[in-house]
């Protein structure tokens, strides 16, 4: 019997074969928990590894504008494989795209609105650590407009 609960994509690397599972049963709205979170008045932090049921050991944020093929040569993806994963031409201006890995595999990406929150780190080329996805949330005014920030703890 096939296992039709999640599909498989193959992405052949500069350093080796990656098979990635996507798994919508598992991870179809961490981005939008995030916000739901971020807009609660009683949220004082915020968990991203309680959010996510997938496996991974690091993130990396990727500012609005970044196109596809920057966010494929960082994480050493060749083209057409990479147009399978990262499926938008560039980061709108709206969001950030989350990537996600686990050992030398991407396992998700995600577009994640800003109005859900920005997160508020440094720029990393290993990426964040797991055990550092833990944010601090800080409520902002501009103007008329409440700026939602996700600040490292």
């Amino acid at each position: 019997m096939v296992d039709n609960s999640f599909h498989t994509l193959t992405l052949e690397l500069d350093t080796g074969t990656v098979k990635i599972k996507f798994r919508p049963d598992l991870a179809p709205n961490h981005v939008q928990r995030i916000g739901e979170l971020a807009k609660n008045p009683d949220t004082r932090e915020v968990r991203l590894a309680e959010l996510t049921s997938f496996g991974w050991d690091r993130f990396f944020i990727f500012k609005p504008g970044t196109k596809r093929e920057e966010i494929c040569d960082f994480i050493g993806a060749k083209r057409p494989n990479c147009g399978r994963v990262i499926r938008y031409e560039f980061v709108p201006a709206t969001h950030v795209a989350l990537v996600f890995g686990l050992g030398s595999q991407l396992t998700h990406t995600e577009l994640h609105a800003l109005a859900n929150g920005r997160f508020n780190l440094p720029p990393s080329d290993r990426g964040y650590p797991k055990e550092a996805a833990v944010f601090k949330l800080r409520r902002a005014l501009a103007g008329t407009e409440q700026e939602l920030w996700l600040e490292p703890q």
